[in-house]
């Protein structure tokens, strides 16, 4: 492997794990000290077992009780691998996942048979998680992200109304992206340039420049107001540029549990892809309540 690409995939797994890691845990989710009679602990050695008449025999239950191990990517045999090639510098798993966001993806597949499970029941059990979404044993802060995520999906999941749970998974997927984008600086902007306009600094005028993405078709984005967008576009905010895709800094909306559990294949296509478009309007859109709008640089 060439040395450069080599410092793209290891500059980009060093992101995707800083992003992982950098996450507080929910206020609803509660360390668990004690386990009461009417609490369903998950772990190992039943999660196989639950089904609908698992639940029936186990009779009424007011309470989630959730083992992390059930979570912890981390010791996933792939995930050893990379960490043991990274202590001893080799290549050997490095190379197998390239651009991927292995953390995510290990860390996902996880959550999801935990949540299919928590699904089962929620369906046979009316609980009660106003103040406390699931406690937890085994308490693992590098597990914040996932633990996170699977709290809302099952917030997400026990909304009834459909806008709501719509703008709920829109607003929760926006903040992770702005905070992916703002708090890890992914586009490497430096005295108010991307990383990619940094050449051109001499070539352009700098107002042009310090408009990143925005600048588009010939002109500014009219929803940019002073550095910052006057709109929350999920399409916009999923957008990278070229060469940040050739560094592996690329996100998908299906990378968000929220939005793969809850959103078909063409919802999926027009979060991605209806870009110009504040959440209100784009919920509708999802909703079949209005049409995908002209962008801006169409009137």
């Amino acid at each position: 492997m060439k040395k450069n690409k080599y410092l793209d995939y290891l500059n980009n797994l060093n992101r995707n794990r800083k992003i992982i890691l950098d996450s507080n845990l929910n206020s609803k989710i509660k360390i668990c000290y004690r386990i009461n009679e009417d609490e369903l602990l998950i772990n190992k050695d039943n999660l196989t077992k639950i089904n609908r008449v698992y639940l029936k025999r186990l009779g009424t239950i007011k309470g989630i009780v959730l083992d992390c191990e059930l979570i912890n990517f981390w010791n996933t045999t792939l995930i050893k691998e990379i960490s043991k090639d990274l202590k001893n510098d080799k290549i050997i798993a490095l190379d197998k996942v390239h651009f991927k966001n292995i953390y995510l993806i290990e860390g996902n597949k996880l959550t999801q048979k935990v949540f299919n499970k928590i699904k089962l029941i929620l369906k046979y059990n009316n609980l009660d998680m106003n103040k406390t979404i699931f406690k937890i044993k085994n308490y693992n802060s590098n597990l914040n992200y996932f633990l996170n995520e699977l709290a809302d999906l099952i917030t997400a999941y026990q909304i009834k109304d459909k806008k709501q749970k719509f703008t709920f998974i829109y607003e929760q997927v926006s903040k992770e992206l702005d905070k992916r984008f703002r708090d890890h600086n992914v586009c490497g902007f430096k005295d108010n340039l991307c990383s990619t306009k940094v050449c051109l600094q001499h070539k352009y005028d700098l107002k042009r420049l310090k408009t990143g993405c925005c600048f588009t078709k010939g002109r500014v984005c009219p929803n940019l107001d002073k550095d910052h967008c006057k709109i929350n576009c999920l399409g916009c905010k999923f957008f990278t540029c070229y060469p940040l895709r050739f560094k592996g800094i690329y996100y998908h909306p299906k990378d968000f549990l929220l939005i793969k559990n809850f959103f078909n294949d063409y919802q999926i296509y027009l979060i991605k892809f209806t870009l110009f478009t504040d959440k209100d309007d784009m919920v509708d859109i999802l909703l079949r309540k209005k049409k995908v709008p002209k962008t801006p640089f169409e009137y």
